[in-house]
């Protein structure tokens, strides 16, 4: 479970929705991942909701709806996109809340360890055609330097911090620090890809965020 929801259909699911929205929209849908995992925990007995934490839920999804509803326009990102994204948000609640049950059977090293070789097999199994049809040549040194950055930054280091900050801090407070990603993610992506932002993009976002903080604070 670890390995599948972590990497084998996080990774396929994020990879796909970064390639057809923008670098927001995927930090802000995949953001929503504590939204998944709350409501996974909920369901699972782990943890349980108060009413504002129940109203926070309703008003995070009506920010995801509305974000996702003005798709069509081009600042946006497409639907399929989008859609994409917050499956991806799904898997790695699934992840999240799977990995709180790990400690006391599983060092964070070899859980990260395990969820890795699993979670490849399959995406090297979709990716083998391709790998061999590109043309490795022709691939840019500043390219390749994304490449190995994109790899041992979110994923080796990333992911060792956020299994060993689960297993300290636990699910709830350990996801509160995924806020941060769309704020960073929304500098980020105007200072290098020059994305812009309309009235009714900020809206949408900030409506998910205050969901998302209202949920945070309304669980036990």
């Amino acid at each position: 479970l670890l390995a599948l929801a972590g990497v084998g259909l996080y990774q396929w699911f994020f990879a796909w929705g970064v390639a057809r929205t923008s670098g927001f929209a995927a930090a802000l849908l995949n953001s929503t991942s504590p939204l998944f995992s709350a409501l996974f925990a909920v369901l699972a007995g782990l943890e349980r909701w108060t009413a504002r934490g129940a109203a926070g839920a309703g008003l995070a999804y009506a920010g995801v709806a509305l974000f996702v509803a003005s798709s069509h326009a081009a600042e946006g990102g497409s639907l399929a996109g989008n859609v994409l994204c917050l499956l991806s948000a799904a898997t790695w609640a699934v992840y999240t809340v799977a990995a709180a049950r790990i400690p006391g059977r599983l060092s964070p090293l070899q859980a990260q360890f395990a969820t890795f070789v699993g979670g490849s097999i399959p995406l090297f199994a979709y990716c083998a055609p391709a790998m061999a049809r590109q043309d490795y040549a022709a691939v840019s040194p500043g390219t390749w330097a994304i490449l190995v950055l994109s790899a041992v930054v979110p994923l080796v280091v990333a992911f060792r911090v956020w299994t060993y900050a689960i297993s300290v801090l636990g699910v709830s407070a350990t996801t509160s620090y995924g806020f941060l990603v769309p704020v960073i993610a929304g500098f980020s992506s105007a200072l290098w890809t020059g994305e812009t932002f309309g009235i009714e993009k900020l809206l949408s976002a900030a409506v998910v965020l205050a969901g998302l903080a209202l949920t945070k604070s309304g669980r036990r």
